[in-house]
Protein backbone atom coordinates (compact mmCIF):
# COMPACT_ATOMS: atom_id res chain seq x y z
CA UNK A 1 0.00 0.00 0.00
CA UNK A 2 3.11 2.46 0.41
CA UNK A 3 4.57 1.55 -2.64
CA UNK A 4 1.00 2.09 -4.52
CA UNK A 5 0.73 5.77 -2.65
CA UNK A 6 4.09 7.00 -3.34
CA UNK A 7 3.36 6.11 -6.71
CA UNK A 8 0.00 7.90 -6.72
CA UNK A 9 1.84 11.04 -5.20
CA UNK A 10 4.57 11.15 -8.11
CA UNK A 11 1.60 11.07 -10.78
CA UNK A 12 0.22 13.52 -8.97
CA UNK A 13 3.70 15.72 -8.98
CA UNK A 14 4.03 15.17 -12.48
CA UNK A 15 0.67 16.07 -13.67
CA UNK A 16 0.64 19.16 -11.21
CA UNK A 17 4.19 20.48 -12.69
CA UNK A 18 3.36 20.02 -16.19
CA UNK A 19 0.48 21.70 -15.78
CA UNK A 20 1.99 24.67 -14.25
CA UNK A 21 4.63 24.87 -16.88
CA UNK A 22 1.77 24.86 -20.09
CA UNK A 23 0.17 27.77 -17.78
CA UNK A 24 3.32 29.90 -17.94
CA UNK A 25 3.98 28.94 -21.62
CA UNK A 26 0.79 30.23 -22.28
CA UNK A 27 0.91 33.52 -19.68
CA UNK A 28 3.98 34.26 -21.43
CA UNK A 29 2.99 33.92 -25.31
CA UNK A 30 2.57 36.84 -27.09
CA UNK A 31 -0.95 36.59 -27.99
CA UNK A 32 -1.74 36.38 -24.66
CA UNK A 33 0.16 39.47 -23.90
CA UNK A 34 -1.11 41.43 -26.42
CA UNK A 35 -4.75 43.51 -25.90
CA UNK A 36 -7.47 42.10 -26.70
CA UNK A 37 -8.63 42.67 -30.47
CA UNK A 38 -10.94 45.44 -31.34
CA UNK A 39 -13.54 43.94 -33.23
CA UNK A 40 -15.73 47.08 -35.11
CA UNK A 41 -13.94 50.31 -35.38
CA UNK A 42 -15.15 52.16 -37.81
CA UNK A 43 -12.96 54.71 -40.13
CA UNK A 44 -15.02 56.69 -42.30
CA UNK A 45 -18.92 57.23 -43.02
CA UNK A 46 -19.81 54.32 -45.09
CA UNK A 47 -21.33 51.47 -42.99
CA UNK A 48 -18.77 49.04 -44.84
CA UNK A 49 -15.83 51.16 -43.89
CA UNK A 50 -14.74 49.25 -40.64
CA UNK A 51 -11.55 47.65 -39.43
CA UNK A 52 -10.64 44.83 -36.44
CA UNK A 53 -7.52 46.34 -34.47
CA UNK A 54 -5.04 43.69 -33.00
CA UNK A 55 -3.12 45.89 -30.51
CA UNK A 56 0.68 44.85 -30.67
CA UNK A 57 2.32 44.42 -27.04
CA UNK A 58 4.87 47.10 -27.49
CA UNK A 59 4.68 50.19 -28.24
CA UNK A 60 6.24 51.60 -31.21
CA UNK A 61 5.06 48.44 -33.18
CA UNK A 62 4.69 48.19 -36.96
CA UNK A 63 1.84 49.37 -37.85
CA UNK A 64 0.38 46.49 -40.82
CA UNK A 65 -2.86 47.19 -42.87
CA UNK A 66 -4.34 43.96 -43.65
CA UNK A 67 -6.94 43.60 -46.90
CA UNK A 68 -9.00 40.98 -48.15
CA UNK A 69 -9.61 39.58 -51.27
CA UNK A 70 -13.09 38.82 -52.98
CA UNK A 71 -13.01 40.23 -56.22
CA UNK A 72 -13.69 43.83 -55.26
CA UNK A 73 -17.55 42.93 -54.91
CA UNK A 74 -17.86 40.16 -51.88
CA UNK A 75 -17.45 40.39 -47.93
CA UNK A 76 -16.02 36.63 -48.47
CA UNK A 77 -16.07 36.12 -44.75
CA UNK A 78 -12.89 35.72 -44.84
CA UNK A 79 -11.84 37.75 -41.85
CA UNK A 80 -13.80 36.00 -39.22
CA UNK A 81 -11.94 34.11 -36.44
CA UNK A 82 -11.50 30.89 -38.61
CA UNK A 83 -10.37 33.08 -41.00
CA UNK A 84 -8.00 36.14 -42.02
CA UNK A 85 -8.42 36.35 -38.11
CA UNK A 86 -5.47 33.84 -37.94
CA UNK A 87 -2.83 35.52 -40.26
CA UNK A 88 -3.73 38.86 -38.57
CA UNK A 89 -2.84 37.41 -35.37
CA UNK A 90 0.16 35.56 -36.46
CA UNK A 91 0.83 38.50 -37.31
CA UNK A 92 0.59 40.47 -34.62
CA UNK A 93 2.60 37.86 -32.57
CA UNK A 94 5.40 39.47 -34.45
CA UNK A 95 5.73 42.80 -32.92
CA UNK A 96 3.01 44.09 -35.46
CA UNK A 97 -0.34 46.14 -34.56
CA UNK A 98 -2.87 45.12 -37.82
CA UNK A 99 -5.49 46.90 -38.48
CA UNK A 100 -7.51 44.40 -40.22
CA UNK A 101 -10.24 46.49 -42.63
CA UNK A 102 -13.29 45.92 -44.24
CA UNK A 103 -14.38 48.47 -47.91
CA UNK A 104 -17.27 49.51 -49.53
CA UNK A 105 -17.52 46.90 -52.82
CA UNK A 106 -18.50 47.24 -56.03
CA UNK A 107 -21.71 46.37 -55.97
CA UNK A 108 -23.14 49.13 -57.85
CA UNK A 109 -19.98 50.52 -59.37
CA UNK A 110 -16.87 50.25 -61.05
CA UNK A 111 -14.33 49.18 -58.18
CA UNK A 112 -11.93 52.09 -58.63
CA UNK A 113 -11.57 54.72 -57.16
CA UNK A 114 -14.54 53.46 -54.31
CA UNK A 115 -11.79 51.17 -53.21
CA UNK A 116 -8.40 52.47 -53.11
CA UNK A 117 -9.60 55.20 -51.42
CA UNK A 118 -11.09 53.47 -48.67
CA UNK A 119 -7.53 51.54 -48.07
CA UNK A 120 -5.88 55.12 -48.30
CA UNK A 121 -8.59 56.00 -46.12
CA UNK A 122 -8.07 52.85 -43.09
CA UNK A 123 -4.51 53.65 -43.65
CA UNK A 124 -4.87 57.35 -42.72
CA UNK A 125 -6.96 56.67 -39.90
CA UNK A 126 -4.28 54.06 -38.68
CA UNK A 127 -1.20 55.93 -38.72
CA UNK A 128 -3.83 58.92 -36.44
CA UNK A 129 -4.74 56.93 -34.45
CA UNK A 130 -1.39 54.55 -33.88
CA UNK A 131 -0.21 55.21 -30.10
CA UNK A 132 -3.42 54.03 -29.08
CA UNK A 133 -2.67 50.74 -30.43
CA UNK A 134 1.05 50.31 -29.70
CA UNK A 135 1.68 51.18 -33.47
CA UNK A 136 4.57 53.38 -35.15
CA UNK A 137 2.69 55.98 -37.95
CA UNK A 138 5.90 56.22 -39.70
CA UNK A 139 6.95 52.34 -40.28
CA UNK A 140 3.27 51.41 -42.53
CA UNK A 141 3.06 47.61 -44.20
CA UNK A 142 0.57 47.53 -46.78
CA UNK A 143 -0.89 43.30 -46.82
CA UNK A 144 -3.37 42.74 -49.13
CA UNK A 145 -4.11 38.82 -51.16
CA UNK A 146 -5.95 38.23 -53.97
CA UNK A 147 -8.34 41.74 -55.21
CA UNK A 148 -6.62 42.96 -51.84
CA UNK A 149 -3.43 42.63 -53.41
CA UNK A 150 -3.87 44.75 -56.38
CA UNK A 151 -5.65 46.76 -53.95
CA UNK A 152 -2.41 47.30 -51.66
CA UNK A 153 -0.17 47.74 -54.37
CA UNK A 154 -2.21 50.20 -56.37
CA UNK A 155 -2.39 52.04 -52.99
CA UNK A 156 1.47 51.78 -52.06
CA UNK A 157 2.38 53.57 -55.16
CA UNK A 158 0.31 56.59 -54.40
CA UNK A 159 1.53 56.34 -50.65
CA UNK A 160 4.62 55.20 -50.56
CA UNK A 161 4.44 52.96 -47.09
CA UNK A 162 7.44 51.61 -45.53
CA UNK A 163 6.81 48.18 -47.74
CA UNK A 164 4.39 46.05 -49.26
CA UNK A 165 3.44 42.61 -49.81
CA UNK A 166 0.62 41.10 -52.13
CA UNK A 167 -0.26 37.40 -52.41
CA UNK A 168 -1.66 36.54 -55.67
CA UNK A 169 -2.85 39.98 -56.75
CA UNK A 170 -3.88 40.88 -60.05
CA UNK A 171 -1.42 43.62 -61.31
CA UNK A 172 -1.87 44.49 -65.09
CA UNK A 173 -5.78 44.38 -66.20
CA UNK A 174 -4.66 45.15 -69.88
CA UNK A 175 -3.02 41.36 -70.25
CA UNK A 176 -5.83 40.36 -68.20
CA UNK A 177 -8.53 40.73 -70.07
CA UNK A 178 -6.70 40.09 -73.00
CA UNK A 179 -6.78 36.23 -72.02
CA UNK A 180 -10.07 36.58 -71.10
CA UNK A 181 -11.07 37.18 -74.94
CA UNK A 182 -8.75 35.11 -76.22
CA UNK A 183 -9.48 32.29 -74.21
CA UNK A 184 -6.48 31.54 -72.35
CA UNK A 185 -7.93 32.43 -69.13
CA UNK A 186 -11.46 30.89 -68.31
CA UNK A 187 -12.05 31.09 -64.52
CA UNK A 188 -15.71 32.33 -65.33
CA UNK A 189 -16.56 33.91 -61.24
CA UNK A 190 -13.11 35.93 -61.21
CA UNK A 191 -13.90 36.89 -65.07
CA UNK A 192 -17.56 38.53 -63.53
CA UNK A 193 -15.64 39.84 -61.16
CA UNK A 194 -13.01 41.39 -63.44
CA UNK A 195 -16.01 42.68 -65.82
CA UNK A 196 -17.81 44.45 -62.59
CA UNK A 197 -14.46 45.97 -61.41
CA UNK A 198 -13.92 47.00 -64.32
CA UNK A 199 -17.18 48.26 -65.75
CA UNK A 200 -17.02 46.38 -68.90
CA UNK A 201 -17.71 42.56 -70.30
CA UNK A 202 -13.63 41.65 -70.89
CA UNK A 203 -15.51 38.37 -72.80
CA UNK A 204 -16.68 40.10 -75.81
CA UNK A 205 -15.56 43.30 -76.09
CA UNK A 206 -12.33 45.37 -75.23
CA UNK A 207 -12.34 47.70 -71.86
CA UNK A 208 -11.47 51.20 -71.36
CA UNK A 209 -7.39 50.90 -71.70
CA UNK A 210 -7.48 54.42 -70.22
CA UNK A 211 -9.04 52.81 -67.02
CA UNK A 212 -7.56 49.30 -66.62
CA UNK A 213 -4.36 50.98 -66.92
CA UNK A 214 -4.96 53.54 -64.25
CA UNK A 215 -5.66 50.42 -62.12
CA UNK A 216 -3.19 48.76 -62.93
CA UNK A 217 -0.40 48.10 -60.60
CA UNK A 218 2.39 47.17 -63.32
CA UNK A 219 1.41 50.44 -65.29
CA UNK A 220 1.99 52.91 -61.97
CA UNK A 221 5.03 52.04 -60.29
CA UNK A 222 6.40 54.88 -58.86
CA UNK A 223 10.02 57.05 -60.09
CA UNK A 224 11.06 57.69 -57.18
CA UNK A 225 10.87 56.43 -53.33
CA UNK A 226 9.78 52.94 -54.12
CA UNK A 227 8.63 51.19 -51.33
CA UNK A 228 10.29 47.54 -51.17
CA UNK A 229 7.62 44.91 -52.63
CA UNK A 230 7.25 40.92 -51.21
CA UNK A 231 5.05 39.25 -54.50
CA UNK A 232 3.96 36.08 -53.59
CA UNK A 233 2.05 33.23 -56.28
CA UNK A 234 1.20 29.80 -56.69
CA UNK A 235 2.38 27.70 -59.61
CA UNK A 236 -1.51 26.99 -60.25
CA UNK A 237 -2.83 30.30 -58.93
CA UNK A 238 -6.76 31.78 -59.73
CA UNK A 239 -4.85 34.84 -60.84
CA UNK A 240 -2.17 33.53 -63.54
CA UNK A 241 1.44 33.77 -62.01
CA UNK A 242 2.25 35.48 -65.06
CA UNK A 243 0.98 38.80 -63.61
CA UNK A 244 3.37 38.50 -60.74
CA UNK A 245 6.30 37.71 -63.30
CA UNK A 246 5.33 40.76 -64.79
CA UNK A 247 5.13 43.19 -62.03
CA UNK A 248 8.67 41.63 -60.86
CA UNK A 249 10.11 42.55 -64.15
CA UNK A 250 8.44 46.13 -64.15
CA UNK A 251 9.32 46.92 -60.67
CA UNK A 252 13.12 45.58 -61.50
CA UNK A 253 13.28 48.13 -64.29
CA UNK A 254 12.28 50.58 -62.20
CA UNK A 255 15.29 50.02 -59.74
CA UNK A 256 12.71 49.13 -56.96
CA UNK A 257 13.43 46.46 -54.26
CA UNK A 258 11.39 43.18 -55.26
CA UNK A 259 11.26 39.66 -54.41
CA UNK A 260 8.86 37.20 -56.08
CA UNK A 261 8.27 33.75 -54.30
CA UNK A 262 6.42 31.24 -56.54
CA UNK A 263 4.63 28.50 -54.36
CA UNK A 264 4.93 25.34 -55.43
CA UNK A 265 0.94 23.28 -56.98
CA UNK A 266 -1.95 24.87 -56.20
CA UNK A 267 -3.08 27.87 -54.32
CA UNK A 268 -4.69 31.31 -53.67
CA UNK A 269 -3.88 34.19 -51.83
CA UNK A 270 -4.19 33.55 -48.21
CA UNK A 271 -4.96 29.71 -48.92
CA UNK A 272 -0.63 29.23 -48.98
CA UNK A 273 -0.44 31.59 -45.69
CA UNK A 274 1.46 28.73 -43.98
CA UNK A 275 3.73 28.22 -46.80
CA UNK A 276 5.32 32.22 -47.19
CA UNK A 277 4.53 33.48 -43.28
CA UNK A 278 7.67 33.46 -41.86
CA UNK A 279 8.92 34.95 -45.05
CA UNK A 280 6.19 37.80 -44.67
CA UNK A 281 6.81 38.14 -40.86
CA UNK A 282 11.06 38.35 -41.63
CA UNK A 283 9.80 41.37 -44.39
CA UNK A 284 7.71 43.24 -41.87
CA UNK A 285 10.48 43.17 -39.21
CA UNK A 286 13.27 44.14 -41.61
CA UNK A 287 11.71 47.29 -43.51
Amino acid sequence: MKAAHRSACALLAVVWLATTLAMLAVAGSPAMASGPVLTHVSYGSSAEEFMRIYPAKAAGSTTVILVHGGGWRLQSGMNTASGIGNEANSIREHHATVFDIEYPQDTNSTAFPLETHAVEAATAFAKAHAAEYNANPAKVVLVGGSAGGQLVERVAEAIKPAGVVALSGPTDFVSLTEAVRNGTYKEAKFITSLGKALGCEPRTGPCPESYEREWSPVDNIPAANCPPWLLFSAQEDLIPVSQDREMQTALEAAGCSSTLDVIPGKGHAFSYWSSVKLTIFNFIASV
